[in-house]
């Protein structure tokens, strides 16, 4: 299965809403309690953690207001989890395809 296919196929399968990247999570904070922390700037509609150390927390809220707001807050280091300050960016649903190999 190549690269470009799997994007493809990810990014039709991607939910609705706002994804926020999470930067600075401690190894030991769970999954629901950064759910529980995101979701005083608005309803929630997904969390991932994915595999620590390789992927990025996604946060992902219905509304680019309460996405706008949260992003705010952990760029103004505002937002905290088991005495880590969190930061985040937008998530970006792709990455970037990866070069083609040479001939």
């Amino acid at each position: 299965q190549s690269v470009r296919h799997r994007q493809q196929r990810l990014g039709t399968m991607a939910p609705p809403g706002v994804a926020i990247e999470i930067h600075g999570m401690g190894e030991s904070s769970s999954r629901m309690s950064l759910k529980k922390l995101m979701e005083q700037f608005g309803d929630v509609i997904g969390c991932h953690i994915g595999n620590r150390g390789v992927d990025k927390p996604v946060v992902r809220y219905p509304t680019p207001e309460s996405a706008e707001a949260a992003l705010s807050a952990l760029k103004n280091q505002q937002v905290w989890l088991d005495g880590v300050v969190l930061s985040g960016d937008w998530h970006s649903s792709a990455p970037p395809p990866e070069p083609e190999p040479a001939m």
